[in-house]
């Protein structure tokens, strides 16, 4: 009787990512979460959304989500790109009055955009709105609800 040897296990070559796992790593740095990056990228609906919580977990953990991820932080960090910080060193040189630049307000309103000057950050406007509700409304009852809402609005929060 003839023994044979076992055959050796070859490693599993890592599997590329899919199209939709690409485009879920590249959704990440535009959303709040992994989650919502799933839910964009999979089109669940928001009733799904422990599915889509699941789905981005699972995505996360895999090599090949991971190296997209990975390669993508890569390029923003690349040498040849700014940093926050030589961004704003830059715009407050250009903000300083000389001949080559002689309007510095643009510059300043930039760097005020980039710090959220313009923002309340106190004041939460995390609405949402179902446009299919106002649906059934009169363009008088929809004035009138807008009148009451901007009404609703201390005068200290109403924008500039």
């Amino acid at each position: 009787m003839a023994i044979s040897k076992p055959i050796p296990k070859l490693p599993r070559q890592p599997r590329p990512p899919t199209l939709k796992q690409t485009r879920f790593a590249q959704r990440l740095p535009f959303v709040p979460s992994a989650t919502d990056a799933a839910m964009e990228t999979y089109d669940i609906p928001p009733a799904n959304r422990n599915m889509a919580g699941v789905i981005a977990s699972q995505n996360l953990r895999k090599p090949a989500v991971q190296a997209v991820i990975a390669e993508l932080q890569e390029k923003t960090t690349s040498a040849k790109v700014m940093s926050l910080l030589q961004r704003k060193e830059r715009l407050s040189r250009l903000a300083l009055p000389d001949p080559e630049h002689p309007d510095p307000i643009r510059a300043i309103d930039t760097l005020n955009r980039m710090e959220s000057v313009y923002v309340d950050k106190s004041l939460n406007l995390n609405a949402t709105l179902d446009l299919t509700e106002l649906a059934g409304f009169s363009l008088d009852e929809l004035k009138a609800l807008l009148g009451a809402t901007t009404q609703a609005v201390p005068p200290s929060r109403k924008g500039p």
